[in-house]
């Protein structure tokens, strides 16, 4: 079979996926079976595979460990979805020839911060708030070049909410965006 025929496939199921979880958050019947995890070798073997399944895209990637030996205690499943939904949106909003995506992970007293930062469109002052609502996409700057509902960035707020933590945004146009977010560690 030919991968392009898969490439359809594995989008749909991607997208009912996104879909299940998010009704699952939203109906609050959340299960945080949190376990303890040492942050640099999970992030970095997560982040990796994320960036391998982007072939068509020239990445380049670079992980800033401040603080060796970082655990955290947290639901792998969701935490995984919180990584994924925004390295994917670094690689897929970028129409750079080379896509930079720099992941800085620090510890705070009490919590961790994870930045996720790249050199793609960047984001508009008065959307910066809205993207974070579900099903709401930046038509005017996004129109039918990127595929998505309009969900990933409503889900990655909502878990990492749950888990205690909180996220912001800091972006330019034409120079990128960093997502930065902490979680209770």
């Amino acid at each position: 079979m030919k991968k392009e025929s898969l490439r359809p496939a594995y989008s749909f199921q991607s997208l009912t996926e996104k879909l299940i979880g998010f009704t699952t958050i939203e109906r609050d019947s959340l299960d945080l079976l949190k376990e303890s995890i040492e942050l640099q070798s999970y992030l970095s073997t997560l982040i990796n595979s994320i960036v391998e399944r982007a072939k068509n895209k020239r990445i380049e990637l670079n992980i800033d460990f401040q603080n060796k030996d970082v655990k955290v205690h947290i639901n792998k499943s969701y935490f995984n979805l919180i990584i994924e939904n925004l390295i994917e949106n670094a690689i897929k909003f970028n129409d750079k020839e080379i896509a930079r995506i720099n992941v800085q992970v620090g510890k705070m007293p009490g919590k961790i911060q994870i930045s996720v930062s790249d050199n793609g469109r960047g984001i508009p002052p008065e959307e910066r708030e809205k993207i974070f609502e579900k099903f709401y996409q930046i038509e005017k700057y996004f129109t039918g070049s990127v595929e998505g509902v309009g969900l990933g960035l409503a889900l990655v707020k909502r878990l990492i909410n749950t888990h205690g933590g909180e996220i912001r945004l800091e972006s330019e146009i034409g120079k990128g965006s960093r997502f930065t977010f902490t979680l209770p560690g």
